[in-house]
């Protein structure tokens, strides 16, 4: 009896653990590469908008300019979801922290460029952006 005991007590703790670091490393750091997916596809998307700044109807720059915000409130806040993030940044389980912060702070560039801005520069930010966060350039 003491033997099965044993062997349910190592079950559920094994399955705890293994619980434990899905929901606190393994979830954060898909939720961080879904944001990252989202960011590719809005660099592809709404390249004609931030490329050629001011060109458009009223609507699409907003939504594209408010979109690409989003994207770095939610590219910062999912880092930040990350527990030891500098630790993983090592392991190359993500990207370095300082490449994403950079990375916010070009699309929060690109989101202030949409109505009036310098379309080459905008699109040598996305090249940054691109390579700090390790998308694969469509150009």
């Amino acid at each position: 009896m003491g033997d099965v005991f044993g062997v349910v007590i190592t079950g559920v703790s094994v399955f705890v653990f293994g619980q434990i670091i899905v929901k606190f490393l393994v979830e954060p750091v898909l939720r961080q590469r879904r944001v990252i997916g989202r960011i590719a596809f809005s660099l592809v998307y709404y390249a004609c908008d931030f490329g050629n700044p001011g060109i458009g109807t009223r609507k699409r720059l907003d939504e594209a300019s408010v979109e690409l915000r989003r994207l770095a409130s939610d590219l910062r806040a999912e880092t930040q979801g990350i527990p030891f993030y500098g630790f993983w940044s090592q392991m190359r389980l993500v990207r370095g922290e300082s490449a994403v912060l950079s990375g916010v702070g070009d699309l929060i560039q690109l989101s202030n460029s949409v109505h009036a801005g310098d379309g080459a520069t905008n699109l040598e930010t996305r090249r940054k952006l691109e390579d700090r966060l390790g998308i694969t350039s469509v150009e």
